[in-house]
């Protein structure tokens, strides 16, 4: 009995809830899950099937694309419980982290700078593989514990614009913080020059030369963003990381900027958990790595929520992102000892 004719006797919800629920199947994954063991007119019942089901989860956002349509996202219960899992884990992270820097300030240990020294020291190790800098984990690390400058401006760069969100918490997320953070991925651009891009996307990580209608059009561009910024200032329904995963989404979708798209992006997200009461914990969340081993997953994602309209695609990669990562920094965290404050 093929694998269709095992499924085709469960009732349509529950085959939609499969195929969304569980993992949130393209057409493609459809075709493959059934092992090319199935009719296109079956495929279509079924992905008439998923779609209906989905549309009756579907939430507008308020985000533009190329094409002057919205983006959606789907929000069933069970998707939701996924962003929920997200939040408590992130709960859990921030609130064990502003314990162990009160002990630390109380105690005057070094514990905690010890903690993000190895937290930086990765996402700094696969910024300077993917940028081809001529420096190596130990030196960077070195560099890190001794509060040395490195021997890369590139890597010295990226260091400040962390700093400066952490040391500047009442800066607006708007298009003036997305300029400054460019400036220190570029510390020789003019004040007032372009900072979006005036040509086709050429990022290889971002772009995919089947789906080549990014635009060129820099007004174009300019009013996404601004859209974008708008709907981050103006979104009152969606928790913390739901709307953070939205918003990296849609950055990376739109990828306004001449160079550094995906790091300002985490940037920005991690600003977004910050402002919301994650705090200065926030700062810790890098994706570098898990895209890094995910490059193609990443790529699918992106690239079917552009095609579709559909950002839930997207979205929940990047939830997948960020529990990874909470998950790492959790365990860096638990290795150390809090150290303990004398009564």
């Amino acid at each position: 009995m093929s694998a269709f004719n095992q499924t085709s006797n469960l009732d349509n919800d529950s085959l939609a809830r499969r195929f969304t629920d569980t993992t949130y199947y393209t057409k493609d994954d459809i075709v493959k899950r059934f092992g090319g063991d199935i009719f296109n007119t079956q495929v279509d019942s079924i992905c008439r099937t998923v779609n209906e089901y989905r549309r009756r989860y579907a939430f507008k956002l308020e985000l533009s694309r190329y094409d002057r349509k919205s983006f959606t996202t789907t929000l069933t219960p069970s998707i939701l419980t996924n962003y929920i899992i997200d939040e408590r884990s992130m709960i859990y992270y921030s609130n064990n982290y502003n314990n162990m820097k009160m002990c630390c300030v109380a105690t005057h240990s070094s514990t905690l700078e010890n903690i993000l020294n190895e937290i930086y020291c990765q996402e700094f190790i696969s910024y300077a593989n993917k940028y081809e800098l001529d420096i190596d984990r130990d030196r960077i690390y070195d560099c890190l514990k001794k509060g040395e400058l490195f021997d890369s401006q590139d890597l010295n760069s990226y260091y400040n614009a962390i700093k400066y969100l952490i040391n500047n918490p009442n800066i607006a997320l708007d298009i003036r913080l997305i300029r400054e953070l460019w400036g220190f991925f570029n510390p020789n651009y003019h004040q007032d020059a372009m900072i979006l891009r005036n040509s086709e996307l050429v990022d290889s990580i971002i772009n995919d030369e089947r789906y080549p209608e990014y635009s060129s059009d820099t007004d174009k561009i300019s009013s996404l963003l601004s859209k974008l910024l708008s709907f981050y200032a103006e979104q009152q329904f969606l928790s913390t990381i739901t709307l953070a995963c939205a918003f990296y989404s849609a950055f990376i979708y739109i990828a306004p900027l001449k160079s550094h798209n995906l790091e300002i992006a985490n940037l920005l997200f991690m600003k977004i958990l910050a402002d919301n009461d994650y705090g200065e914990s926030s700062y810790s969340l890098f994706f570098s790595t898990y895209i890094d081993t995910k490059l193609n997953e990443f790529k699918k994602a992106i690239n079917e929520s552009r095609k579709t309209g559909d950002l839930t695609y997207s979205m929940l990669f990047v939830s997948d992102m960020v529990r990874s990562s909470i998950v790492k920094n959790v365990a860096i965290l638990s290795k150390e000892p809090i150290p303990q404050v004398r009564k």
